[in-house]
């Protein structure tokens, strides 16, 4: 767990800094910017990033997979990264033309809703989508390299520190809303070029059409997987994407706004499981490749309770703490309170399963994945359309939840049935009892007159009590071992 935990804190610490970051920006569009704006910007990201994702054609899975044989063919990686930019682009390109073909029957739907605003600005969907596919190429292929660190800065922070300017700008009247939205439009098209530099910095940018041995021995295995990992990815667009999508579609976008906004803000939930999947995506294809199953259930359960226990207590911090969060949003947001918490458990649900996905995604048997993914896909679909147009935003929130459960526990099932191994533990039984410990203690004290000062004093408690519960027990060995050496730190600066 060195490399994992090393790579994976410093990417957690940055992700937190831009969860703060988004934070803010949460605040700063709720109240200098219209629903419409907010759901507008929400879902023109959201088109963008599921664009650019089905333009690569399941590339980056292709190389997080077959790199660890790749790497061993030549200095040029067998020409891997030119590889899947030329497939990825031809990719966008027939993605693109269909776009086009279909683009008025989009905008239609859009107008009959009121989402003007997506109307008008649709088409700039395309070269959003070709930039964001460049960023998730490179960022696959400096996971191979297992250098995630300057990537996650850019998705994390600078991503979001250029919405809180241009924000800031809106706000005090110095960008209109038409300058605005091009500002942000130019802003997320130039964010691949740090990654540009900073690979001619590392000396890997490889970008020549050099394919050498390994590559066309491993080309149509190469082929299958990709086409397969594109299909399950089809699926997995329902949690993130396609709800928000719906919502706004059959909903309109200010419907889309509290929606996209407390499903965000669920989101930061699991920004611990995601630093810590970005580093053992690529260890797991290694362990494949060695097929080393003991360390690969080793890890398996190790993030696993590590999820468990961050997510719930975040979780515990988010909903005991939502009073004070709707008073900083502004009016209309309220109404969507049960989004937040279904939303949020759905993501400690997924965080708590753990590696699952990746476990069999990189497997040979990755054929079932594909299998269940499409049967997730037609499902998620007929949950989203009619629970989102029975009960709108809370429908939606349903629909994701429903998702998740049914398609972790078919993987879980999966691995399990063909590996004998799964993420469980006693510890993971120590933590729901010392969550639920948490939520009464939090339960049992009386609100404050002051919602920041209700806010301060419970998450004290949650924390404090939660923190020194894990330890007392030693629920997590990693968690334990973490903070007595920080602490170690720590003492010996004081001592100076």
């Amino acid at each position: 767990m060195g490399l994992v935990q090393k790579e994976s804190i410093r990417s957690t610490i940055i992700a937190y800094v831009g969860a703060a970051l988004g934070f803010v920006n949460i605040i700063l569009v709720t109240h200098a910017a219209t629903k419409p704006l907010v759901g507008f910007l929400n879902v023109l990201i959201l088109v963008a990033i599921g664009f650019a994702n089905l333009s690569s054609l399941g590339t980056g899975n292709v190389l997080l997979r077959f790199f660890p044989f790749l790497k061993r063919d030549n200095q040029n990686y067998s020409g891997a990264l030119f590889g899947i930019w030329l497939i990825s682009t031809l990719g966008f390109a027939v993605f693109g033309i269909l776009f086009l073909i279909f683009q008025d029957e989009i905008t239609q739907q859009y107008v009959k809703n009121d989402s003007h605003l997506l109307a008008k600005y649709i088409i700039y969907a395309l070269p959003l989508a070709y930039s964001w596919m460049i960023f998730i190429l490179i960022d696959a292929f400096l996971r191979s390299l297992y250098k995630t660190v300057v990537v996650t800065f850019a998705r994390e922070i600078l991503k979001r520190l250029g919405l809180t300017i241009l924000l800031l700008l809106y706000g005090s009247q110095i960008l209109g809303e038409t300058a605005f939205i091009y500002s942000y439009i130019i802003f997320n098209l130039l964010l691949p070029v740090p990654l540009i530099i900073y690979l001619i910095w590392l000396k890997k940018l490889k970008f020549k059409p050099q394919f050498g041995y390994t590559w066309h021995k491993l080309s149509k295995a190469m082929f299958w997987y990709g086409f397969f990992t594109f299909v399950t990815y089809c699926a997995s667009l329902l949690p993130g994407y396609i709800d928000s999508i719906f919502v706004s579609g059959l909903k309109g976008e200010a419907e889309a706004a509290v929606f996209t906004i407390l499903f965000n803000i669920a989101t930061l939930i699991a920004i611990p499981w995601r630093a810590i999947a970005r580093v053992t995506a690529p260890l797991i294809a290694l362990y494949w490749r060695d097929n080393d199953l003991p360390q690969l259930q080793k890890t398996f359960r190790q993030t696993s309770l590590i999820n468990l226990i961050v997510g719930g207590i975040a979780l515990l911090l988010l909903w005991e703490n939502r009073s004070f969060l709707f008073s900083l949003l502004g009016e209309g947001y309220e109404t969507g309170q049960w989004v937040l918490l279904i939303i949020g458990i759905g993501r400690v649900f997924d965080m708590w399963m753990g590696l699952n996905a990746y476990i069999l995604m990189l497997s040979k048997k990755y054929v079932y994945d594909v299998v269940t993914n499409l049967l997730m896909l037609v499902t998620g679909l007929l949950l989203n359309y009619f629970l989102i147009t029975a009960y709108g935003i809370i429908g939606a929130a349903f629909a994701t939840l429903i998702t998740i459960v049914i398609f972790n526990i078919v993987r879980l099932l999966l691995v399990v049935f063909f590996y004998k191994i799964h993420p469980f533990s006693w510890g993971m039984l120590s933590t729901m009892v010392i969550l639920g410990i948490c939520w009464g203690l939090s339960a049992a004290l009386p609100a404050f007159e002051s919602l920041f000062l209700d806010a301060v004093i419970r998450s004290a408690l949650i924390t404090g009590v939660a923190v020194f519960l894990i330890l007392r027990f030693n629920v997590s060995p990693d968690i334990t071992a973490y903070i007595r050496k920080q602490l170690k730190v720590l003492n010996s600066f004081t001592k100076l």
